[in-house]
């Protein structure tokens, strides 16, 4: 079980990503320090939030290819970034996808890129999310966190939003475990 939360901060012009540290199998669950949310191969400037397939995880912070062909540097446009990330990024995950098991259920991702935030879905659908995005099964109630966080004090501070919201989601969610790991771009 996993929940992970990515939001834009458009102040400061970067994204922050951050997980439950919540591993379930069946009928129980245990805690793990292999994170759910990581920057691929240290690039400062992407961070990968994964659900549903620790396996996926795996693959994806092994794969030390996988962002080659985008640039460091900035975009010239909003359209390019989305456009090289369909047509270098997704084909490596598609063929990660296919090596998993058939009975798994599934992957969910966030890869935030600079200030930009998106969510590919387990069919390698990829969109990009406005402000903030929520994935994995705990989703439901960190929204619901999010959101009361923000009318009380408009994310003025994204790291203690986002851990709040999780905890939250593990204090009412099965298999969601403290600690949180958060990382921005």
């Amino acid at each position: 079980m996993t929940v992970c939360i990515g939001i834009k901060d458009k102040k400061n012009h970067c994204c922050y990503v951050g997980a439950d540290s919540g591993v379930s199998h069946s009928s129980f669950y245990t805690k793990t320090i292999t994170p759910k949310v990581f920057h691929p191969y240290d690039r400062a400037d992407i961070v990968i939030g994964c659900a549903g397939s620790i396996r996926m995880a795996n693959l994806l912070q092994a794969d030390e290819t996988m962002f080659e062909g985008l640039p460091e540097d900035e975009y010239l446009s909003d359209d390019k970034l989305i456009l090289d990330i369909i047509q270098t990024v997704i084909p490596k995950i598609k063929a990660h996808a296919e090596s998993l098991k058939k009975e798994d259920d599934g992957f969910d991702l966030m890869l935030a890129i600079k200030d930009r935030l998106y969510r590919i879905q387990s069919d390698c659908a990829i969109y990009e999310v406005e402000e903030m995005e929520i994935i994995g099964s705990g989703c439901e109630t960190a929204y619901g966190a999010m959101k009361m966080a923000n009318s009380y004090d408009p994310y003025d501070n994204y790291k203690i939003h986002i851990e709040s919201a999780i905890s939250i989601s593990a204090k009412y969610n099965y298999g969601i475990s403290l600690p949180v790991t958060i990382l921005n771009t």
